[in-house]
């Protein structure tokens, strides 16, 4: 059952990001993240994981606030955009395609 929503949730999401008819905003942190951030204080470099960054956009709030950040989504596509959104943005982040049920990241990573 598990393996069948989540074939379903990949292609939904292939879907939406071919499309570009999503819904959901594709620039800025919202609410929650933005608050969260401000409690926990600028990265300076510390690590943190963006799993399901989409187009990236908690990713690049992350990079602006000085963490060292990581993207990781399933949808290729997603991963491109994100990539170039960090580009335009200036900042320096990590952006991977991956499974989120499957990490495969070396320890201290």
């Amino acid at each position: 059952m598990a393996n069948a929503i989540y074939a379903g949730q990949k292609r939904y999401f292939r879907k939406a990001y071919v499309s570009g008819r999503h819904g959901w905003p594709v620039e800025g942190a919202t609410p929650f993240v933005a608050k969260l951030l401000s409690r926990l204080g600028p990265g300076r470099g510390r690590p943190a994981l963006d799993l399901g960054c989409g187009e990236g956009r908690h990713t690049l709030h992350l990079a602006r606030k000085g963490w060292k950040v990581t993207g990781l989504d399933l949808e290729p596509l997603a991963v491109a955009k994100a990539r170039e959104a960090l580009r335009r943005a200036g900042e320096r982040a990590r952006f991977v395609g991956g499974d989120a049920l499957h990490l495969d990241f070396p320890d201290g990573a």
